[in-house]
């Protein structure tokens, strides 16, 4: 456990998570090459929303799963001064639950602002599949994300990690990815100290999707003390090994080769 080591080849890396969750559901996204007209654009990315009486549904994180999916169709990238959450919510739902008509001329009329939600989401998903794992969460990821690849939660790594189970239980590296409802620490915010102590840690406001306190006012909340800060950014904590088990957090070693 801790920092990465490789062997004496140098081929072979052992690196230490805190979640691993297989991918059980990937949804063929079709090429979005940037030659495709507007309305190839629309079919498409229509052709992705899921059964349109399971978009009221309620996503882990507590939101609506339209609005799950409004953020990780964008690597949820918005910011109320180039890209509103809330107008790109509103044509999501009438582009994806809309009728034919409707629909595609709320998506001709998006696409004409030039902070478009929907050319956003062309740039973002391009070479990026969506996926759902056992634990429910969705996210997107590689191209050649598949069934029974996992999710994984790398110490140290600024993003969720898809690996490849291989032979010898050792791993090969698709990519990273955007899993929603791991992207914010969450994994670490829900652990025994937390759920002994009914204490519920929230990292984002759910009217913006922004953080509303500093990481060590939330790890500290969560039972874990912080352990250390990165030089230059104070808004980087770090947390050891010990702290993360002593609060009922399990660490698995994977080898990487």
């Amino acid at each position: 456990m801790g920092r990465p080591s490789f062997d004496a080849s140098g081929l072979q890396c052992t690196v230490s998570g805190v979640f691993n969750n297989p991918i059980v559901e990937v949804v063929d996204q079709g090429d979005l090459n940037f030659d495709m007209s507007d309305e190839e654009l629309w079919k498409t990315i229509r052709s992705w929303r899921p059964a349109v009486e399971s978009l009221d549904d309620i996503y882990l994180t507590g939101e609506g799963l339209l609005e799950a999916y409004c953020r990780i169709l964008v690597w949820d990238s918005f910011s109320e001064a180039h890209l509103s959450f809330a107008k790109s919510l509103e044509s999501l739902k009438k582009v994806w639950c809309g009728d034919e008509s409707s629909s595609k001329r709320e998506f001709t009329r998006e696409l004409a602002d030039e902070n478009s939600y929907f050319r956003r989401v062309h740039v973002i998903t391009r070479n990026r599949k969506l996926y759902r794992t056992s634990s429910g969460h969705i996210g997107l990821g590689p191209a050649d994300a598949q069934p029974y690849d996992v999710v994984c939660i790398l110490l140290g790594c600024r993003y969720p990690v898809i690996l490849r189970p291989a032979a010898d239980r050792k791993y090969q590296v698709v990519g990273t990815c955007y899993t929603h409802g791991l992207m914010n620490g969450e994994i670490l915010y829900n652990n025994e100290h937390t759920r002994k102590s009914n204490v519920h840690v929230d990292p984002s406001d759910p009217d913006t999707g922004r953080g509303r306190h500093t990481p060590q006012d939330l790890l500290e909340k969560a039972g874990l003390r912080v352990d250390g800060r990165q030089k230059g950014y104070p808004w980087t904590c770090w947390v050891s090994d010990k702290t993360l088990l002593a609060a009922g957090i399990q660490i698995e070693d994977f080898v990487l080769a």
